[in-house]
């Protein structure tokens, strides 16, 4: 099969999942300006096997590059459960921070799986339910936008990401508790009076596209 095919494709599903997920939900009210003022940079990974190395490798260009704000890395290939992957990107995120002095690595990282589950039982639970992509993914988001969240200094673009989910989760310790509450609250209440079915249907609807459109490649699925 065509891997620019693949490529395409991977790309394709995935900005379903942001323009009928994050922003059709109103998950995020930043998350249109965020890609229509281009700051947010998708990489499409071809690699079969969790490998910190190529991940590091694709994360540190992103890094260098200071108008990306937010980095998508997608993993159209890659076999792995909902646990493994977050262990693999605590890894890689730790690896990163290894390789660097104190307090200078570029992105926080955050895991999105197809298979995550659903827990609606308080609202930190429910995140990982929201990050559920058709394909995994790795959110990168730049550790000075959360700083300037943590100060309160904001210039109006550090919610610019694709989910404010994200930053709610990377703070839940460093921000005050009135964000933190609020941004989990909106997004749990929205959930409930949406409907968790309606939800879940909806991911699912994006998990089937993805595979019937990589079957017609002639991609595994």
């Amino acid at each position: 099969m065509s891997d620019e095919r693949l490529i395409q494709e991977a790309h394709r599903v995935y900005r379903r999942y942001q323009s009928e997920i994050v922003e059709g939900f109103r998950l995020c009210p930043w998350a249109e300006r965020s890609r229509s003022e281009g700051h947010v940079s998708e990489r499409v990974l071809l690699a079969s096997e969790l490998d910190t190395e190529a991940t590091l490798a694709v994360a540190g260009k992103l890094a260098d590059d200071e108008n990306v704000h937010i980095g998508i890395l997608i993993f159209p290939r890659l076999k792995t459960t909902w646990l493994e992957f977050e262990r693999f990107v605590s890894r890689t995120l730790a690896e990163d921070a290894r390789r660097r002095e104190l307090g200078t690595a570029p992105f926080a990282m955050a895991a999105f799986h197809p298979e995550a589950p659903c827990d609606t039982t308080t609202n930190q639970r429910l995140i990982p339910f929201l990050r559920r992509t058709p394909d995994p993914v790795i959110q990168l988001v730049r550790m000075r936008l959360l700083d300037e969240v943590r100060r309160g200094q904001s210039d109006g673009t550090q919610f610019m990401d694709l989910s404010r989910i994200d930053i709610a989760d990377v703070l839940a310790k460093a921000s005050t508790p009135t964000l933190r509450e609020r941004i989990a609250k909106a997004n749990m209440e929205t959930v409930c009076q949406t409907g968790v079915e309606k939800f879940t249907d909806k991911l699912s609807e994006l998990k089937r596209d993805r595979d019937e459109s990589y079957q017609e490649l002639g991609e595994p699925t």
